[in-house]
């Protein structure tokens, strides 16, 4: 059933309020519907009940990661065939466990489920998503290597990479030469590869990718199916 338009959200204790976690399929067809869920403010609610949209904005970006949060946004202008000003984040996978922890974070705020067309929607790997946040290289796992090659791999190329840009470490990712944030950039573009979606290494083999965001232009009342102010 659908959220109606003019319903207050369900108040629940927070550890009564997670519905089932998401588990969006990547290769989801474009035309297929994905459900999703976000934790909002009380205001950012009210916006949406009482104009019928929610947009993300610029002026809500935090200013230590302005930067990385451009790139995404440029990235979901190229990538989506919607637009906007800012981004409305979501998860896409997650744990119940993780959903859970983050309700009791947000207590007195709003968890909203909504169900939008996959091709809205932007996925990324939530993890690897801190290389972008940390201006940092993202060496991306290979289900292909064990463990220690991988390992291996990655401490060879951090150490290369960290003596070529040692002189960037104070300057805004504008300011760096251009090759290397070319380079930089490129590296960040496998958060949203599936293929390189991976977790961890369990000693036998590597583990899927568990948690994984989501990004869009905005989301309007008619997707929500669901909306619980947390006690």
């Amino acid at each position: 059933m659908r959220f109606h338009e003019r319903a207050l959200p369900r108040w629940l204790p927070w550890f009564l309020s997670v519905p089932a976690a998401p588990h969006v399929q990547a290769d989801a067809d474009s035309d297929a519907y994905v459900d999703l869920h976000t934790f909002q403010t009380v205001k950012a609610f009210e916006e949406l009940r009482q104009t019928g949209v929610l947009e993300g904005s610029p002026r809500y970006w935090e200013p230590d990661f302005a930067e990385a949060y451009g790139w995404m946004k440029r990235e979901m202008d190229c990538r989506l065939p919607t637009s906007g000003d800012g981004m409305v984040w979501m998860w896409a996978a997650t744990t119940r466990r993780e959903l859970l922890n983050s309700a009791r974070r947000y207590r007195g705020e709003v968890l909203i489920s909504v169900r939008l067309p996959r091709k809205q929607v932007l996925l990324s790997h939530f993890g690897d998503w801190h290389s972008v946040l940390n201006r940092t290289l993202l060496i991306r796992g290979d289900r292909d290597l064990p463990w220690p090659d991988w390992e291996a791999r990655f401490d060879r190329s951090w150490d290369e990479w960290s003596e070529r840009t040692s002189h960037c470490d104070q300057m805004s990712l504008a300011s760096w030469p251009r090759p290397l944030r070319e380079e930089l950039e490129r590296s960040w573009q496998s958060i949203f590869d599936p293929s390189a979606w991976v977790e961890s290494y369990d000693g036998a083999s590597w583990v899927p990718a568990r948690h994984i965001q989501a990004t869009t232009h905005r989301i309007t009342l008619d997707a929500v199916t669901r909306a619980v102010r947390l006690l």
